[in-house]
């Protein structure tokens, strides 16, 4: 729409029309053939980097009327240079629309922190929209309020700290954002995605484990009896974005069984885990800040070097006690073994699993756990 000059109001109006239907049309046809579940081949960070160069570019658009300027040459030329044409060439600023610009902002940041703050309605925008507008026409102002579009500053910072994949996809399309324009950006952001992180795909598998009557931990078997103590599980796989769904449904149905069979424990064996990134490492900690909220206790076992810097730059350790963490050390193991310990420690008497033995572990008898798969 920027491309229509100020005074072609009746060709803005039947673009907006025919955007709309063509908006519908769109979302018809991806819910009839059920094409939704190809967006999770998008990376996130290509969605954060369009959002924000999105963002960005609305805002700037918008100086010109938060200024009470008009903008300058044709909506045809990049929003940059013509911001630098409208600010260098353009009229005088009109202090009541600046006035009225940090008022409207003030307020929608002020009203959304007391929405998210006593989780009231969605009403912030509304509410601050019918002040600015009642107080500029009571003051007999006519200048235009600014309207902008909210970047979300801690999305950007846990992308960038999540990977430096992530970092360089939402870098790169923001960047072609402001640049090119956001359709070459978004373009350009899922063509780094298939280059960079489909060739990477794999399904990811899980697999229960057991702790049998010998003290042999090993994958479980069709006659094995369940544990009452805890729930052990190995996942394997590519942690990135095409594999989301499925580590959260993994994850979902284990926190369910462990409600289900009163199991207060889980061990995640994440050794065989690799690439973590955004999306992922999300999914993973509302699993465990979900499971700390039911009383689950949940102990990840076999953590390796890259995905414990990735929890380590994302502050893991201010929320997850380092004690339910099992870094993968030199033993090929030990990891697991530790952590199932670990469990037998906690529980003490009151664990009554008859195929557990914790008494034996809890006096120190480490050889008695062995692991195979």
């Amino acid at each position: 729409m920027s491309f229509f000059d100020p005074e072609q109001k009746v060709e803005a109006a039947e673009a907006m029309f025919l955007i709309g239907a063509m908006v519908g049309a769109i979302q018809i046809f991806i819910s009839v053939f059920k094409l939704g579940d190809l967006t999770r081949y998008i990376s996130e960070s290509v969605i954060i980097g369009f959002m924000t160069a999105a963002a960005t570019l609305l805002a700037v658009s918008q100086l010109g009327n938060a200024l009470g300027i008009h903008d300058k040459d044709t909506g045809a030329q990049n929003v940059l240079y013509r911001l630098s044409l409208t600010l260098t060439r353009g009229d005088h600023y009109n202090y009541k629309a600046l006035g009225v610009t940090v008022v409207t902002l003030v307020l929608a940041v002020s009203l959304r922190k007391l929405v998210r703050r006593y989780r009231l309605p969605q009403f912030d925008m509304l509410v601050t929209l019918l002040i600015v507008a009642v107080s500029v026409y009571l003051f007999g102002w006519t200048s235009p309020d600014a309207n902008g579009k909210t970047i979300e500053p801690k999305r950007i910072v846990y992308a960038f700290r999540a990977s430096n994949l992530d970092a360089i996809v939402l870098a790169m399309t923001a960047v072609s954002g402001l640049a090119l324009g956001l359709d070459e950006a978004i373009l350009i952001g899922v063509g780094m995605s298939i280059l960079i992180f489909v060739p990477r795909a794999a399904k990811l598998k899980a697999s229960e484990l057991v702790l049998d009557d010998h003290g042999v931990v090993r994958e479980k078997l069709t006659g094995d009896s369940p544990c009452k103590a805890l729930l052990l599980y190995d996942l394997e796989g590519e942690l990135f974005f095409g594999a989301a769904l499925e580590l959260e449904r993994y994850l979902t149905e284990l926190t369910e069984r462990a409600q289900a069979e009163s199991v207060n424990y889980i061990v995640l064996r994440v050794k065989r885990l690799r690439n973590p990134d955004l999306v992922c490492l999300e999914r993973l900690e509302h699993f465990l800040k979900k499971a700390e909220s039911l009383g689950i206790t949940v102990l990840l076992a076999g953590v390796r070097s890259n995905l414990l810097e990735a929890l380590h730059r994302l502050r893991f350790e201010d929320w997850f006690p380092k004690d339910q963490m099992f870094p993968q050390g030199s033993d090929e193991d030990s990891a697991t073994l530790a952590a199932v310990r670990s469990v037998y420690e906690r529980q003490g008497d009151a664990n009554a699993c008859e195929h557990c033995r914790p008494k034996r572990v809890a006096l120190g008898r480490a050889r008695w756990l062995y692991y195979r798969v």
